[in-house]
């Protein structure tokens, strides 16, 4: 759903309207680009603002959804979730973004932990707000070309590093 800042008059996704949006008065999209007061829309005793967000999996959780959580409700991880209040907005160029991410994600793999998981999770992310640019990691990037190019094959010093992607 796509709604409307009352005092900035910008639109923003729902999903990200809390993180990117510093007011908290919004009106809702009717489904006909119609922008009215919806009880929804508003931070409310029945809408209450998520404060929380698992670092693994990405759901979002109120206060009240996490009192006496040992774990993410949703994935069961029990890693330190993250305050969406600390939630920023960066300016990055796509290419610095993917070189940081192709040394996270390689660097994760090494470990023997839960760190190689949760890296992925965060890059896929930020793939998803973004999903015509190439992507994050050297394994996605691959992966896309397999799908483009399906029977393209990748080889290093007449050796055979990625062969072609096997039909369905």
């Amino acid at each position: 759903m796509i709604v409307k800042c009352v005092k900035c008059k910008m639109f923003y996704d729902d999903e990200f309207r809390y993180t990117i949006c510093p007011h908290k008065t919004f009106l809702a999209n009717d489904g006909k680009n119609n922008f009215k007061v919806n009880e929804d829309a508003y931070l409310s005793k029945h809408n209450p603002a998520k404060t929380v967000r698992c670092t693994y999996c990405g759901t979002e959780f109120t206060d009240e959804e996490l009192q006496n959580a040992h774990d993410c409700p949703a994935c069961h991880t029990t890693g330190i979730p993250c305050s969406i209040a600390e939630d920023v907005t960066i300016k990055i160029n796509w290419h610095e973004l993917r070189i940081l991410g192709i040394w996270a994600d390689n660097y994760a793999q090494s470990l023997h932990d839960e760190s190689k998981g949760i890296v992925g999770k965060i890059l896929q992310r930020i793939e998803r707000q973004y999903p015509k640019m190439t992507p994050l990691t050297l394994a996605g990037e691959v992966k896309r070309l397999q799908e483009e190019y399906p029977g393209a094959t990748l080889m290093q010093g007449g050796k055979v590093i990625v062969p072609p992607k096997k039909p369905n």
